[in-house]
């Protein structure tokens, strides 16, 4: 059984998630690409779903903005 507050417990709160969003580019890149995989162990309503993968996609964004020679 996962810890307490580990991931796939389903006991992280959308803060936590969102700070991980942020923090983590593979968590990122799996909640764009894999919403399902990525936070279907969390007890998530449909917005906050929509909110974490918008945050994810504007990091990617970000990610992929080649720098000016």
């Amino acid at each position: 059984m996962p810890a307490e507050g580990s991931v796939g417990s389903g006991r992280l709160s959308f803060e936590e998630l969102l700070a991980r969003v942020r923090d983590d580019p593979l968590f990122r890149r799996a909640v764009v690409e894999r919403p399902g995989m990525a936070l279907g162990p969390f007890n998530l309503s449909p917005e906050q779903r929509r909110a974490l993968k918008e945050e994810a996609k504007k990091y990617l964004r970000g990610e992929q903005v080649e720098p000016e020679a």
